[in-house]
């Protein structure tokens, strides 16, 4: 039986079982030859992995369906409804933004609680600085999350970190803080 590898994924769509499928194309074949395949009769978990990475996402809402959480997605081939864990791994800059888009703060109304409010430059985040947990988020000048960090036989250290910061190093921390305390019906 000969064997078809897929040279590059192109393209991906639903079918009308409501099922996606995927244009690809074939190693040794002309782009002629390109041809929708279903998801279940692709084993080329690396390049659909590349290819699902790349795509540009916005995350539109989100609801739970079956105790799963699921996020309403926009791509330019239309509109999906992505598992949460699926979108957490491939677009999570798109889902942390969906989150923060949320969020009403109450900003402090006296200037000195506010001018007392650490910054990202006071609390010093070093490379080696582990982080166990988001314990809270407060937003005065920006949004900070108090995070609290892996003990290594010391006191467990807490420091303020800029969300924009934890945003980068630690986006999958980020985004389990704000699906453990944001509800969707």
């Amino acid at each position: 039986m000969m064997e078809f590898e897929v040279e590059k994924i192109l393209k991906k769509r639903f079918n009308e079982n409501q099922e996606f499928e995927y244009l690809l194309k074939w190693v040794g074949f002309d782009k002629s030859e390109n041809s929708w395949e279903p998801k279940n009769n692709l084993d080329c978990p690396d390049l659909l992995e590349n290819f699902e990475k790349k795509r540009k996402g916005v995350v539109l809402g989100a609801k739970q369906k079956n105790g799963e959480l699921f996020f309403l997605m926009q791509f330019n081939e239309g509109t999906e409804e992505i598992i949460a864990t699926e979108a957490n791994d491939y677009w999570p800059q798109n889902v942390i933004h969906f989150y923060e888009k949320r969020l009403n703060w109450t900003h402090p109304t006296d200037a000195n609680v506010a001018d007392a409010m650490p910054t990202v430059e006071s609390t010093g985040i070093n490379d080696d600085d582990e982080p166990e947990h988001i314990l809270y988020a407060t937003h005065t000048r920006e949004l900070l999350f108090w995070v609290q960090f892996k003990s290594h036989g010391e006191d467990i250290p807490c420091k303020f970190v800029a969300a924009k910061k934890a945003n980068k190093m630690w986006p999958q921390l980020v985004i389990r803080f704000y699906q453990n305390h944001i509800v969707f019906d």
